[in-house]
């Protein structure tokens, strides 16, 4: 199981190679997070980057609206 999983009580679901209908989500999450963090700031180094990763996902989970989720962040979605 992927770590952390068995912390949260999360069961990993994995999708099939080459098959965009179950791909698709999981692409609309990639895309946006190597446009905005990985390649859209300059960092030092690889391990500057993967530092602020945690940061990056706690402003887009917690803070961000999303428009897919009636302009709720994610985390209210959840009811968390």
């Amino acid at each position: 199981m992927a770590p952390g999983c068995e912390a949260r009580s999360l069961t990993p679901q994995h999708t099939n190679p080459r098959t965009p209908s179950t791909n698709r989500k999981p692409g609309l999450f990639i895309k946006p997070l190597l446009i905005k963090w990985a390649y859209g700031m300059s960092f030092q180094s690889s391990a500057e980057r993967n530092c602020l990763l945690e940061r990056y996902l706690g402003i887009n989970n917690r803070r961000r609206c999303h428009l897919a989720l009636a302009r709720r962040t994610p985390i209210q979605q959840l009811g968390c």
